[in-house]
């Protein structure tokens, strides 16, 4: 029953949007809004994707923007539509030390 109902998801979130994909994935149980967005942008490759909800990310981009909000609002509107990949390079540049994420 579980396969039938995974390969139906699989199939026809191929052709959902991000927000789709989000509101159908946090029907599930014990997915939340962080977990959905990470299967957006990992099992279904949403280019722009970005997860308030991440840590990581939240701290990553103030570091980068030195605080200033304003600042992390226009690099977020510049990005757009490829948040995702912003999301990577802040995820990466973290595990290699090169952003301090405090």
């Amino acid at each position: 029953m579980y396969l039938i109902l995974i390969k139906y998801l699989a199939v026809n979130f191929l052709n959902f949007g991000h927000d789709d994909i989000v509101k159908e994935i946090t029907k599930l149980w014990d997915f939340g809004q962080w977990s959905a967005e990470m299967v957006s942008i990992f099992f279904y490759p949403q280019p722009d994707v970005w997860s308030n909800k991440d840590a990581a990310l939240t701290r990553g981009v103030a570091f980068l923007t030195e605080n200033n909000k304003s600042h992390e609002d226009a690099i977020l509107n510049v990005v757009t539509p490829y948040k995702s990949y912003l999301a990577l390079h802040i995820w990466r540049g973290i595990d290699s030390g090169y952003i301090i994420a405090t």
